[in-house]
């Protein structure tokens, strides 16, 4: 799916435009890549590790990292669980 929307960037007095495309690809690396994401959370693979973030429910809400297991993604990717099973599992929700 392409996607056709543009968006600036600012840093310090110069203004770019980029595709979501573009503003992705330059802030993954060759070793992240996102994996599975969802309404307040992402996993995203890195190296060889499944790295969940998540927006907790503190008053501002700040984001939360944890490693979950390869057998947990694939639960969760093939809709066996769903994130609130995750959290739950590692005491995150």
């Amino acid at each position: 799916m392409i996607i056709n929307i543009r968006l600036w960037v600012r840093s310090d007095t110069i203004i770019k435009y980029l595709t979501i495309d573009e503003l992705f690809k330059e802030n993954n690396s060759d070793n992240r890549a996102c994996e599975l994401s969802g309404n307040g959370w992402v996993i995203e693979k890195i190296d060889d590790d499944y790295i969940l973030s998540f927006i907790s429910g503190d008053i501002l809400g700040v984001e939360k990292k944890t490693k979950i297991m390869n057998v947990d993604f694939d639960l969760l990717k093939n809709r066996m669980v769903d994130i609130n099973d995750i959290l739950i599992k590692y005491h995150l929700g």
